[in-house]
């Protein structure tokens, strides 16, 4: 987008990957905390170890797919890992930010 502006439906995922950040970087109050599960040890190795994610609760029911339980871990998981370890706020908002955007910006090729 020429104007820098995030859709609706990106406006929801850049906030649940910034809330993801906060929680994984202990930003976020502790009641907001303690509702998350961090994966950073295993009886096995697994890939959400290495990739920073936290535990996904499983749910078959319809209306608890917009929970931010279920909705945060999902966004969390997409952002890379070297994002997800950015030392400052500021640079995580920036950089995710921009990289919504370009997903979204349709390929020219001419």
């Amino acid at each position: 987008m020429e104007l820098g502006l995030l859709k609706f439906k990106d406006m929801v995922k850049y906030n649940n990957q910034l809330l993801g950040y906060k929680i994984w970087h202990s930003i976020a109050p502790k009641n907001i905390r303690n509702d998350f599960i961090q994966i950073r040890t295993a009886a096995h190795d697994t890939r959400s170890i290495e990739k920073l994610n936290f535990k996904k609760t499983l749910s078959q029911k319809k209306f608890l797919q917009s929970a931010p339980c279920l909705t945060i871990p999902q966004a969390w998981s997409e952002v890379d890992v070297e994002l997800k370890m950015a030392p400052k706020l500021t640079s995580f908002k920036t950089k995710i930010k921009n990289n919504i955007l370009k997903s979204d910006s349709p390929e020219v090729s001419i």
